[in-house]
């Protein structure tokens, strides 16, 4: 009489094999190409995640004394659509971009932006402030300007003049640091413009 042979066990173990293998190569993977945390005002995710009601909290107490206006290559008109928003409170508006003025950057001559910095009350309870500008090209890491803290004089900052090679969207940063109750505080703003060569 024939003997039937088992493969229970045979399948058993290559199942095993192949998960190990996998699980190998999976941990290989991760370590190969890293997760990168999202750094794009400077501090990691979780760390403003922990922080946001802090930071909205000190967004709104600016908000409350100055508006802000920015401008590129011009003065920047005391309207809504000229004002920069807290990257917190940012809505998706792509479909609306075509409706607003179109103020453009240039790759083919230098540009300079714009701040303007209105009191909205006539003794504010903060002071000291101070803006720092960087230029980010969006979906890009390498390509971030530091166009270091703004001349400012009369409610009217301005940048150095830059220059930049490529075309397309890029978002204007304001790093604002101001004092409130003899404590130091950091707080974002942003803005997009587009860039193209002069008409």
């Amino acid at each position: 009489m024939k003997k039937n042979r088992n493969f229970w066990p045979l399948g058993i173990l290559s199942v095993i094999v192949i998960g190990i293998v996998l699980l190998v190569l999976l941990v290989r993977l991760s370590v190969v190409h890293p997760i990168i945390d999202d750094g794009a005002y400077f501090e990691k995710y979780s760390d403003v995640d922990k922080d946001i009601n802090r930071i909205i909290k000190d967004t709104k107490a600016f908000e409350n004394d100055y508006a802000l206006y920015i401008g590129a290559n011009q003065k920047p008109p005391q309207e809504a659509i000229y004002r920069p928003l807290s990257p917190y409170f940012v809505k998706g508006h792509r479909d609306k971009l075509k409706e607003q003025p179109k103020v453009e950057l240039f790759t083919d001559a230098p540009n300079r932006i714009d701040v303007a910095m209105i009191p909205k009350v006539s003794d504010p309870l903060i002071t000291d402030v101070s803006i720092r500008l960087f230029m980010v090209r969006y979906h890009s890491k390498t390509e971030r300007l530091d166009l270091g803290n703004l001349e400012c004089s009369s409610g009217t900052c301005l940048s150095p003049e830059f220059s930049i090679d490529m075309a397309g969207r890029w978002k204007a940063i304001l790093q604002v640091t101001y004092t409130q109750n003899q404590t130091h505080k950091k707080i974002f703003f942003e803005k997009e413009f587009f860039a193209s060569e002069r008409p």
